[in-house]
Formats: structure tokens, C-alpha cells, sequence
């Protein structure tokens, strides 16, 4: 394995692309799924338009909808007067969707034209109701069977019961960022090493840049991955073969 491919990664600290880029060409990152969440990061994005366009095939572009905002259709014309591809991320922390929105999510995702939705699954702080990331993953799957639904992170703390109750799911696949860097060494440990075993054909590399470096990242990634004893195909899958496949719609030519 020579080159990796970054499943998540988003906009650096000080917003210049050419920061990311250094960062890629230093730990061989071929080609890396650009995240960005909030009106403010596409802002940004816009101004590094012309350093994107000159390395366009190195990124996939993920926006984030807040199906309650509708500056989401904007940036959609923006992308495609650009002709940038590009999928979708879902975020409920960050908007606030719960169990009684899925309805209204599902009818805004008809109307845009994708082919790959990510949902963050990360629970994290005490606002319950928004934990909904891997039964809104389902609720996707079983609503656009022929799009592919990601659950950005696995999972976190709930990576077995995510595993579980999607595996039967074909359309359904998964990142490991932030939840290897952050949960390393801690009881998720052992079932993160279960999940990389029994699923290396679903499971992409991410390392949530810039919260966690692609050194860091990459390093706690291939400390598990040599624990979990996969052979290495399985470990190309994981690092490069499957986002390569999954976010194939992606990959601006």
C-alpha cells in the first residue's frame, strides 16, 4: 500500500487549500472527500475555488444541508456552474434533526441529484434527541436503496450496535475517523478491532483533519488495522480501494 485515500477530512485551521494539499503530498494521500458542514466553510470554499479547480482531481466535495436553510440550494448551483460533483452530509448536532424530522429530510434529499449521502453517527453531548445518526442511516437506506448511505465515524461509542443493525444493510458503509484517534485504547479498543475484521470490505480510512493530523490519524489507523490481523487486501480495501469505489461519483476528472 503506497497511497491512501482520506474518507473525511475537512478545510484546514486557516481555510487555504494549499495547507491541505501540503499535508496530503506529505503522507501520500492520493485523493481525499473535502467535507463542509456549515454556510461559513463553504464561504471559505468559494474563495479557494481556483487552487481546487487546478488539483479538482484529488477532492471529492460532501455539503452539508440543513434541510431547514435553504442556502443549500445556492451552494448546489454553485457547485454545479463549476462543475464540481458532489454529495451530501447530514449532521443532526449541528441541525438539530431528530426522530420526527426524518420525514421532511427524506423528501428534500429527492429533490437533489446525488448518489452518495453521509450521516454522522458520532453521539457526543447531552442533547439526546439529535443521537439519531445510525437510525437515520437506516431510514436512507431502506428510502433510496439505490444511493449509498455512510456513516461518517461508525458509530463512536455505539460501533457494535451500528455494525449490527446496518451489516444486512448493501447499500450501507462506513468511515472509521475520529472514532479510531479518539476512542484508541479505550474499551471501544477490542470492537473496533472485531468491526475492521469482519467488515474490511466497507470500511474506509478518514482522519477528521484538522482535529486529528493525517500522521496521527494514519498512524493509529495502521496500529489497529495490525492488531486486527487482516491480510493486506483487506488493509487496501480499507485505506484505499473502497472510498475509490464508494465515492466514485465523487472524483471530479
Amino acid at each position: 500500500m503506497n497511497y491512501t485515500i482520506d474518507a473525511h477530512s475537512h478545510l484546514p485551521k486557516d481555510g487555504k487549500l494549499s495547507t491541505l494539499l501540503d499535508n496530503m503530498n506529505n503522507e501520500n494521500v492520493e485523493k481525499l472527500v473535502l467535507i463542509l458542514n456549515s454556510k461559513e466553510e463553504f464561504d471559505v470554499f468559494k474563495k479557494e475555488i481556483n487552487i481546487f479547480k487546478l488539483n479538482s482531481s484529488r477532492f471529492g466535495v460532501l455539503l452539508g444541508l440543513d434541510y431547514r436553510n435553504f442556502v443549500h440550494i445556492q451552494n448546489i448551483d454553485f457547485l454545479n456552474v463549476n462543475n464540481i460533483h458532489y454529495g451530501i452530509k447530514l449532521h443532526s448536532r449541528y441541525t438539530n434533526i431528530t426522530k420526527n424530522d426524518f420525514d421532511k429530510v427524506i423528501k428534500i434529499i429527492h429533490s437533489i441529484k446525488t448518489n452518495v449521502i453521509l450521516v454522522d453517527s458520532f453521539p457526543y453531548g447531552a442533547d439526546y434527541k439529535t443521537h439519531i445518526g445510525i437510525e437515520l442511516s437506516i431510514e436512507l437506506a431502506n428510502a433510496f436503496k439505490n444511493k449509498k448511505i455512510i456513516l461518517a465515524h461508525s458509530g463512536g461509542i455505539d460501533l457494535l450496535k451500528c455494525m449490527l443493525l446496518t451489516r444486512s444493510l448493501s447499500n450501507v458503509f462506513y468511515d472509521l475517523s475520529l472514532t479510531v484517534p479518539y476512542l484508541f485504547n479505550t474499551s471501544i479498543h477490542a470492537d473496533i478491532i472485531h468491526f475492521i475484521r469482519y467488515t474490511s470490505n466497507r470500511i474506509m480510512y478518514g482522519s477528521d483533519y484538522p482535529d486529528f493530523t493525517i500522521q496521527n490519524s494514519k498512524s493509529k489507523f495502521m496500529d489497529i488495522i495490525k492488531e486486527s490481523g487482516i491480510d493486506e487486501n483487506s488493509i487496501n480495501n480499507i485505506m484505499y480501494k473502497n472510498a475509490l469505489e464508494i465515492y466514485s461519483s465523487l472524483w471530479n476528472v
